[in-house]
């Protein structure tokens, strides 16, 4: 009996792994290179991991994420707001993974220079 059990353990395990059930559904971290203005950070489906946010020395800078490939609309996922005083680069690096199902779109709201950087990983079916 328990060789018949070790053997259907050793064949429920063959397949699992075949099937590639245990690997990991997202892709390698990434960081988008230094953005100025509103942008499409990803047309796919993924999760926010975090953000830099810079702002220049004279306005704060608020960003808008959005759960979009195109514009500023829809669900927004996040909303992070940097004060001119706080002088340095800011934002969080989520304690966990935000998803995403359409794509992530940044929308700047700021009157001076903003630079943002994002923090994702792209959803692999």
């Amino acid at each position: 009996m328990k060789k018949y059990l070790f053997v259907l353990m050793f064949i429920i395990l063959s397949i699992c792994y075949s099937t590639n059930s245990f690997s990991a559904r997202y892709d390698v971290v990434t960081i988008t290179s230094l953005k100025t203005a509103d942008a499409v950070i990803l047309a796919s489906p993924g999760q926010l991991l975090g953000l830099l946010i810079t702002p220049d020395t004279s306005n704060s800078c608020a960003i808008r994420l959005y759960n979009n490939t195109t514009e500023a609309s829809g669900s927004t996922i996040w909303y992070e707001l940097v004060k001119s005083s706080d002088g340095v680069t800011s934002g969080p690096i989520l304690p966990f993974p935000i998803p995403f199902s359409l794509g992530l779109y940044a929308d700047i709201t700021t009157s001076g220079t903003c630079n943002y950087q994002i923090i994702y990983q792209t959803y692999v079916p």
